[in-house]
């Protein structure tokens, strides 16, 4: 139970850190215009970004599973 607690509390402030951080630098205007960049980066290359999961799938980093939840994950409508 401690150890779960503890992943908790690490997880909330990597989460705090990888937020707080860039807003602290850059200030909210560029942190969101970034997030709207990767997400339209993203819904571009979308079949690559699949072809790179299907590659680590057939290599054994990930299992086809994982893959397909990744992929249609970034897209849910």
């Amino acid at each position: 139970m401690a150890e779960e607690l503890a992943w908790i509390g690490f997880f909330s402030l990597l989460g705090a850190i990888a937020l707080g951080l860039p807003l602290r630098l850059f200030g909210w205007k560029v942190v969101w215009g970034s997030v709207v960049a990767a997400w339209r980066f993203t819904r571009g290359h979308r079949w690559k970004i699949l072809i790179i999961l299907l590659i680590g799938a057939a290599f054994g980093l990930w299992s086809l599973v994982t893959v397909r939840d990744l992929f249609l994950g970034l897209w849910v409508r």
